[in-house]
């Protein structure tokens, strides 16, 4: 048993060195982002701080219609009451594109 765990603690440690494994999280109040939305359902956050290109964070291919629409209801439940919002990204290719891969409402604010 100690070699299992010993074992799956070194494959994540690994995960953790990989180019893949740049996950960050901004937690911020969404008032001063700029939230667009283009063409098929394609949604792009700016000036959010982030590093990459004039803070854009992009949603990754995987997302589904219901991710983005859930992504309104909370962005605009965050903007009207003032809380923060967190938003997972990964930033490996920084600073060509932050993808986002997570959100929420930050309740610990």
């Amino acid at each position: 048993m100690k070699s299992i765990i010993t074992t799956a603690l070194l494959g994540l440690a690994g995960l953790a060195n990989s180019a893949h494994a740049a996950m960050v999280v901004l937690s911020s109040n969404p008032a001063t982002w700029r939230v667009e939305n283009y063409e098929n359902d394609r949604v792009v956050l700016w000036y959010t701080g982030v590093p990459c290109s004039q803070g854009q964070l992009v949603f990754g291919p995987n997302f589904t219609k219901s991710d983005l629409s859930r992504f309104w209801i909370t962005y605009s439940m965050v903007r009207t009451s003032g809380v923060k919002m967190f938003v997972y990204y990964d930033n490996a290719d920084a600073p060509a594109r932050c993808v986002i891969t997570s959100f929420g409402i930050d309740a610990g604010q």
